[in-house]
């Protein structure tokens, strides 16, 4: 029996099923389960109601059926506008809520800014899916689910712009005190390798210009490396961990500190009555190019700056 996954929730858990969610069908009435919840409970979630009128696939079949009595009935297309996420007819060439160009009608159609969360689903604190769509806004469609799934429980996911530039990702969000946290780690990475760095360095410029470079060469420089001191040795192990533990963790939990950080934020901005809530979603909200840039700078380039004004003092 092949079930529509789009709205359906798992009767255990109850959380928003997705394509990419491990899920299971009752052999007796084709309810989907996580599978997971499945084998937790060792039976179907709705098996009281196998045999009688509201079981599963009777009701599913009823609700498809319900089109056959509105046939000639064309219900009106909407759309989502993907700047304000408001719904509007698709006939419309702009925004009736924000005068944005409807670029649904110009081809888009097929995106969905919630990545198939239903807008009034409730993250968390009274936070609809499609408020915090409005306050993520671009790459909306990604992390809508992964909120959902949060909601139900878990805090790990995987993001490789974390993972690659965890200072610069979070500023990039306008998560200031995770984007913060994040510099501080790099740049004591950056610190702890610069002695062996420096004795590296000095290494192979005692071997520049000496024209082609032989296979001798390379051992040579090999026995030199192993003269480097062993507490530069260890520093940079240390760094060495500290840059990859920084980098797993924001990759890992990342999409997590952005749920909390949006809900938190959200719940500030309905709660403050005296301000206009639309325009302080747009202005908390969305993401910022010139800090990801910032962020990227400050680990480049800081660590240096520190060891330069340390050895003048």
């Amino acid at each position: 029996m092949s079930i529509d996954l789009k709205g359906q929730q798992c009767p255990v858990c109850k959380a928003y099923l997705f394509e990419d969610d491990d899920v299971v069908f009752c052999p007796e009435c084709g309810a989907p389960h996580h599978r997971e919840c499945y084998q937790k409970i060792g039976h179907c979630a709705l098996s009281e109601l196998h045999g009688t009128e509201q079981e599963y696939s009777r009701t599913k079949k009823e609700e498809i059926g319900q089109p056959e009595q509105e046939e000639n009935k064309q219900p009106e297309q909407l759309v989502t506008c993907y700047f304000c996420y408001e719904e509007y007819p698709v006939g419309y060439k702009n925004c009736p809520h924000c005068g944005h160009l409807n670029a649904a009608g110009m081809g888009g159609a097929g995106f969905d800014p919630l990545g198939g969360v239903p807008a009034d689903f409730e993250l968390s604190g009274g936070v609809t899916a499609k408020e915090a769509a409005k306050f993520v806004m671009s790459s909306s469609n990604r992390y809508m689910p992964k909120f959902a799934k949060f909601k139900a429980g878990g805090k790990i996911s995987w993001n490789w712009a974390a993972f690659l530039l965890p200072e610069g990702w979070a500023l990039h969000r306008k998560m200031y005190k995770s984007g913060i946290l994040a510099i501080l780690l790099m740049v004591v990475a950056g610190i702890l390798m610069m002695p062996f760095a420096e004795e590296y360095n000095t290494i192979l410029s005692a071997f520049a210009g000496q024209g082609q470079v032989t296979m001798e060469t390379y051992v040579q420089i090999a026995n030199q490396l192993a003269t480097i001191s062993l507490g530069a040795k260890i520093l940079s192990f240390v760094a060495v961990f500290v840059e990859l533990a920084t980098r797993f963790f924001f990759a890992l939990f990342g999409d997590y500190l952005y749920y909390k950080h949006t809900i938190s934020t959200l719940r500030e901005i309905k709660e403050n009555e005296a301000e206009d809530k639309n325009e302080q979603i747009m202005k908390r909200g969305g993401s910022n190019l010139l800090l990801l840039i910032v962020g990227i700078l400050a680990t480049s380039y800081l660590p240096s700056l520190i060891m330069f004004i340390a050895q003048i003092f």
